[in-house]
C-alpha cells in the first residue's frame, strides 16, 4: 500500500465493522493523535475507509487553540514518518507510542486472542 493511501479519520460519528475492533484502538497518551493514529493503523492492516456526510450534528465545546496545538505537536513531529512506515509494517506504530500506550494496546488486544 502506498503511503498516500492512508487517510485520517476521527472517532466521532464513525461506523466500524465488527472485525475491525480487534485492531481499532484509541491510543492514549498521544495528545490529539489518539484516533488519527488508530485510523492510520487499521488502514495499514488492510481495512478501507468510506467517507460520507455526518449522520448527526455535533455542537462543539469551546477549545483552547494553544492547548490543542500543544496536544497535536506529537503528530506534527511524527505523522509523515508514520504514514510512510505503516504500509510496510503496521506494527511499526509501536515505535511512536509511549510505553504506557503500548502497554494499554497490548492489554486491549488480549481480549481478542480467543475470539
Amino acid at each position: 500500500m502506498a503511503a498516500n493511501k492512508l487517510s485520517p479519520f476521527n472517532s466521532q460519528n464513525t461506523f466500524l465493522r465488527g472485525k475491525m475492533l480487534a485492531d481499532y484502538f484509541l491510543f492514549p497518551h498521544v495528545g490529539r493523535m489518539d484516533d488519527i493514529w488508530a485510523s492510520y493503523y487499521v488502514q495499514a492492516k488492510g481495512f478501507r475507509v468510506v467517507y460520507n456526510k455526518a449522520t448527526v450534528y455535533q455542537r462543539r465545546n469551546v477549545h483552547d487553540l494553544v492547548r490543542d496545538m500543544k496536544q497535536e505537536f506529537i503528530g506534527y513531529e511524527n505523522n509523515l514518518q508514520i504514514v510512510q512506515n505503516l504500509p510496510e509494517d503496521p506494527e511499526s506504530i509501536l515505535a511512536y507510542l509511549p510505553g504506557r500506550s503500548v502497554w494499554a494496546f497490548e492489554l486491549y488486544r488480549r481480549h481478542f486472542q480467543h475470539a
